[in-house]
């Protein structure tokens, strides 16, 4: 019986000696890796078809919606723009230039809201990474001149693969700063004639500031850069259209509307509605009132 007890506790330490000699280990399962990627993360398929979503991001059936509508001033009196005095003399800048306010005139009933961003936001969710053929831009470069001492657009949009362009055409020929503060910062001096190409990175809560440090007093702009093509700034008579809009295969996308005089949130921003999307659909929002969060037909 001695004899037995003995076997029983000498073998094992023996077998476990042998497996360490022979560099046998006990196998070690290993988290898998989440996958990464620019409209909220995830795996994209490689076509406009649909999208197979990392975890947490939401399934995108297609990519073949469409949303467009206008965007209408409702405030109370009448829109006005700020006019800002350059007090500098006419060889240099204009007496004064138009800076933040409601750019409505160049619209047919002067209600028409020019410079709004509107974009989607998924709700409860995030998108997966948007397909390169979706995301492929138009044009690969947003130009923002710098004629008579302001920035021309006042507004641009940047989508995935896009680049921003600065170009001096003052007239008169001065000097100007091509600035951008926001998540990343970038700061050059154009002598007139002269350009600058940035790259700047994509944030999809707020727009980058545009500035020349000569003429910070009058000289103002704004750049928004997402990490999705679904944005759209409106034109003179308030107009916007996005295509390729992602159709969802459960949840709804927020619309919403960002324009520089807007008291919503504290980014300038509101909510226009929620939707759920069908394949192929066109969504016409009609007239949409701002700075009231109201919706207009």
């Amino acid at each position: 019986m001695n004899i037995r007890r003995a076997l029983m506790l000498v073998v094992p330490l023996f077998c476990g000696l042998a497996l360490t000699l022979a560099g046998c280990k006990p196998e070690v399962s290993k988290p898998a890796r989440a996958g990464t990627g620019g409209a909220g993360g995830g795996t994209a398929a490689p076509t406009g078809g649909g999208a197979r979503p990392a975890a947490g991001a939401l399934e995108v059936k297609a990519y073949n919606a469409t949303i467009k509508g206008r965007v209408a001033f409702n405030g109370e009196g009448e829109p006005t723009i700020d006019a800002k005095a350059t007090n500098l003399p006419p060889t240099e800048c204009p007496a004064e230039v138009m800076a933040a306010g409601w750019y409505t005139k160049s619209s047919s009933d002067k209600k028409g809201v020019q410079y709004a961003v509107v974009y989607i936001r998924p709700v409860g969710g995030r998108l997966p990474k948007v397909p390169d053929d979706i995301a492929k831009p138009a044009v690969d470069t947003v130009e923002m001149h710098q004629p008579k001492c302001q920035f021309e657009p006042r507004v641009v949009v940047m989508g995935p693969g896009q680049k921003l362009k600065f170009h001096n055409d003052s007239d008169p020929k001065i000097s100007h700063d091509a600035n951008l503060s926001g998540p990343m910062s970038y700061s050059k001096t154009l002598p007139p004639g002269e350009s600058t190409v940035y790259d700047p990175e994509a944030d999809n809560t707020q727009p980058y500031k545009v500035s020349c440090n000569q003429h910070s007093a009058f000289m103002s702009g704004f750049l928004w850069r997402f990490d999705h093509p679904f944005a759209a700034v409106t034109d003179g008579e308030g107009n916007f259209e996005i295509k390729k809009v992602p159709v969802l295969a459960s949840g709804k996308l927020s619309i919403m509307v960002w324009h520089e005089m807007l008291p919503g949130d504290s980014q300038n921003r509101m909510q226009i509605m929620e939707v759920e999307l069908q394949d192929g659909e066109v969504k016409d929002l009609g007239t949409v009132g701002i700075p009231k969060p109201t919706k207009t037909s």
